[in-house]
């Protein structure tokens, strides 16, 4: 029995293929260039966006710090400082201020006492962090920091070792 399919030899179609064109070693370099060229603009479009977000942030920032000192030295002493009589870095999140000759920090929502080494008078130093009145009395009289080389040392010894 035949059927009509079988009365015709079979034949396959096939899609006449077309060979790719071959790309050259100059052309792979230009795509390649090409591609980080687009990939540094994408990069530099983020980045760009982040870095003026940034600078548009940091007066509101700076003023923030400053107001935030201020409330925390008042809520403290009693006493109010100018927020604008405050140094603030906005970069680092860190205010400084001196009241009374005391200086206070705000470095990173940690309030602390800074200082120079009891010593020889040099470098800054930070307390522990002030979190009331007891801690801020311990920070301004008990809290004397040095260097690791400097020591304290007692001045009856200079009398025994100095020959007159």
């Amino acid at each position: 029995m035949l059927y009509p399919h079988d009365s015709h030899p079979t034949r396959h179609h096939s899609a006449v293929r077309v060979a790719a064109p071959r790309t050259t070693q100059a052309e792979k370099e230009r795509n390649t260039l090409l591609e980080v060229a687009i990939m540094s603009d994408l990069a530099s479009i983020w980045q760009s966006r982040a870095r003026e977000a940034y600078e548009h942030a940091g007066p509101a920032l700076v003023a923030g710090l400053q107001a935030e000192l201020s409330a925390r030295i008042q809520a403290l002493t009693g006493r109010k400082v100018d927020p604008k009589a405050i140094y603030a870095e906005p970069g680092s999140r860190k205010a400084t201020a001196t009241m009374d000759g005391v200086t206070f920090r705000l470095n990173k929502n940690e309030l602390v006492l800074v200082r120079p080494c009891s010593y020889c008078g040099t470098g800054e130093f930070e307390s522990i962090a002030i979190e009331d009145l007891r801690t801020l009395g311990y920070a301004l009289h008990e809290w004397h920091p040095n260097h690791k080389d400097c020591e304290e040392s007692d001045p009856a010894e200079y009398l025994y070792n100095y020959d007159f």
